[in-house]
């Protein structure tokens, strides 16, 4: 899945998307989400992320590069 967009807000709704794939015991990285959304730079996933994080919708296990990600259970990323 490669999402290639440019309206504004794409990139951040295709991360969005691309974390929507994983099941909420997966847990994924940022390099994961850049090789599914190769447009969207480091600094924007990284945003989503975190903005994903204040909401209670993901969860960061670790620190650094070896940072792992999770959906929280059964929780949407998607805006409502």
């Amino acid at each position: 899945m490669s999402v290639k967009t440019t309206a504004p807000g794409a990139k951040s709704e295709a991360v969005r998307t691309a974390i929507e794939t994983f099941g909420p015991a997966r847990t994924f990285t940022v390099g994961d989400l850049e090789r599914l959304c190769p447009t969207a730079s480091r600094a924007t996933i990284k945003r989503v992320l975190n903005d994903l994080r204040a909401a209670g919708q993901v969860e960061c296990i670790g620190k650094g590069r070896s940072a792992q990600w999770r959906k929280a259970t059964d929780v949407s990323v998607r805006p409502t």
